[in-house]
């Protein structure tokens, strides 16, 4: 019920605080934004207080204003739910891609897991190096469980940790800093391939394409590929 959705809610406000000490300065940025906005229709409230003996063009002109007020407060209040999305952006510009807790926020934040991120990229690169695989062996120990990533014959990285999921993303955020030398912080490897960044190049590929690469055969000739990107320049 409410309870639950409600406890819910403040484990994760109080883990991301915990992994992000730039989330409690935000949300107190946010709370103090919310305080000023009560002040100010406290105010206007009282300002609206009128007697009954009153004229009633003065409750016509009262109405107004509160309305007025309240479609202030509306427009005020739409900018902040904007700058919400940007804001989890930019806080994943304050970790390396290498960082050891980058899934826990990634999570945490609704964003791409360093994992994610490596299949995207190797989708998006296929058409180029013809690879789009992953290949992935798991060693369980009883304290921790090793993952193996390779792609192809080019690339190998090894991780080990508490569960599968960290140390599958502790072996990919290894492989991204080797598929990306020059880029070092986790915000823009996401700005690189996310298809809803506005100021950046949105770099897109269509998913029957990708699956069409999936599917092909080494070392013969992909008239299928062919065929989608005729199909995809006559538009």
């Amino acid at each position: 019920g409410r309870n639950k959705r409600t406890a819910k809610l403040k484990a994760t406000e109080e883990s991301l605080i915990i992994l992000i000490p730039q989330y409690k300065k935000l949300q107190e940025q946010q709370q103090q934004t919310g305080n000023k906005q009560t002040i100010i229709e406290d105010k206007t409230l009282e300002e609206g207080c009128i007697d009954d003996d009153e004229p009633s063009t003065i409750v016509n002109n009262t109405a107004n204003h509160t309305e007025h007020s309240n479609n202030s407060n509306d427009n005020d209040n739409k900018p902040s739910s904007n700058v919400e999305e940007p804001a989890n952006s930019s806080l994943l510009d304050e970790y390396n891609i290498l960082d050891a807790n980058l899934y826990d926020v990634c999570t945490a934040l609704g964003k791409p897991t360093p994992y994610q991120m490596l299949e995207k990229s190797i989708t998006y690169n296929a058409l180029t190096r013809g690879e789009s695989n992953i290949k992935l062996t798991m060693t369980k120990k009883p304290m921790f469980t090793h993952i193996t990533l390779e792609i192809g014959n080019e690339h190998k990285e090894e991780a080990q940790a508490k569960d599968k999921a960290h140390a599958k993303n502790l072996a990919a955020q290894k492989l991204l800093t080797k598929l990306h030398p020059y880029l070092h912080a986790y915000g823009s490897l996401i700005r690189l391939y996310e298809k809803n960044a506005d100021t950046y190049k949105r770099v897109r590929v269509d998913d029957e394409l990708a699956d069409i690469v999936r599917a092909a055969k080494k070392n013969e000739p992909n008239h299928a590929l062919l065929a989608k990107l005729r199909e995809e320049m006559l538009r």
